[in-house]
């Protein structure tokens, strides 16, 4: 009975973290994605490289293996990563320009690392690239998500030329001033007072004062 009690409650441990590992990978899925997208980038640069060596300077070779694994980054990024949905020409040069210019950025990170912990610290170039690349691929990841995040945004703000839009709901009724009132009042004036005003006749030329005076006569 014990042994099967031990086994019981493996299952449900073993269940229990199953279930909380997948619904972390639900809830965090542009994490994983990332982490793929990563690696076949990292794998297109090691490619591209090495195809290239056998042709040109390894300087140039780098360079162009850098050129396409940032293009391919950017195109699965976009689409399947953080699935951004700007399609307008300006807008996507723009986004490619952030892109590019956020992994200029890490790459100059990485060379500066290497540049102090190399020739300053004087520790192996292969002690340092693993901790230099963890620490790139952190970088890009977070510079990634601003590029793409702030497009969303900015998707969802409504236009700034459509006066219903911007202003809140109600608020055109009451910016419209309402005069249906004030034509009766001024026409009106003694409907304004409480109709207490009444209009004065001169007593020859009412009707009852001249019935009077012919009965007088």
């Amino acid at each position: 009975m014990k042994t099967g009690n031990h086994l019981r409650h493996g299952r449900i441990v073993v269940r229990t973290a199953v279930f909380r590992v997948w619904n972390w990978l639900k809830e965090h899925r542009d994490v994983v994605r990332y982490v793929i997208v990563g690696g076949l980038t990292t794998l297109i640069d090691f490619v591209i490289s090495f195809l290239l060596y056998r042709f040109v300077n390894e300087h140039i070779a780098n360079v162009a293996a850098w050129i396409a694994a940032v293009l391919f980054a950017f195109a699965a990024n976009k689409l399947w990563v953080f699935e951004s949905k700007t399609r307008t020409p300006g807008r996507v040069v723009a986004e490619l320009a952030a892109f590019a210019g956020g992994r200029l950025l890490t790459l100059g990170m990485q060379e500066l690392i290497f540049l102090v912990a190399t020739d300053w610290l004087r520790i192996p170039a292969r002690y340092v690239k693993i901790p230099a690349s963890i620490l790139v691929i952190i970088a890009n990841y977070f510079l990634t998500r601003f590029v793409f995040r702030r497009r969303k945004t900015e998707e969802r703000k409504p236009p700034a030329d459509d006066p219903e839009e911007t202003l809140p709901a109600g608020s055109a009724e009451k910016s419209t001033p309402d005069f249906s009132g004030s034509e009766e009042a001024e026409l009106s004036p003694a409907a304004s007072s409480g109709g207490t005003e009444e209009t004065s006749i001169p007593r020859e030329n009412h009707p009852i004062s001249s019935n009077e005076r012919e009965k007088d006569k």
